[in-house]
């Protein structure tokens, strides 16, 4: 068995300390950040100039910059999940439920 193997063997079978769950938080972080670039790019030029409904609308870099997808929103509640915020968690499980009843 190589070193590399051992380590990631080794890595895995730690209990989840503070120092890990920050390494995971901060490769989560990341992820997220990655995406929402990717999602945003997709939003500016697929998704906009693709919709007829915004041909009369001058977006601004601002209206760009907050564009959310549901990817992005969903990786946001995960993130606040995994970082133990019980009550943003909580509001928006409200507003899902919700907005599940109105259909």
């Amino acid at each position: 068995m190589n070193a590399d193997v051992s380590k990631t063997r080794l890595f895995d079978e730690l209990p989840v300390t503070a120092t890990r769950l920050l390494i995971i938080m901060d490769l989560f972080a990341a992820l997220n950040g990655l995406v929402a670039k990717i999602e945003r790019w997709w939003i500016r030029e697929i998704e906009v100039p693709a919709n007829p409904d915004f041909d009369d609308i001058d977006l601004t870099e601002a209206d760009y910059s907050a564009a959310m997808s549901g990817r992005m929103v969903f990786l946001g509640l995960m993130m606040k999940l995994a970082a133990g915020d019980d009550d943003e968690v909580a509001k928006w499980h409200e507003k899902i439920a919700e907005l599940t009843k109105k259909r």
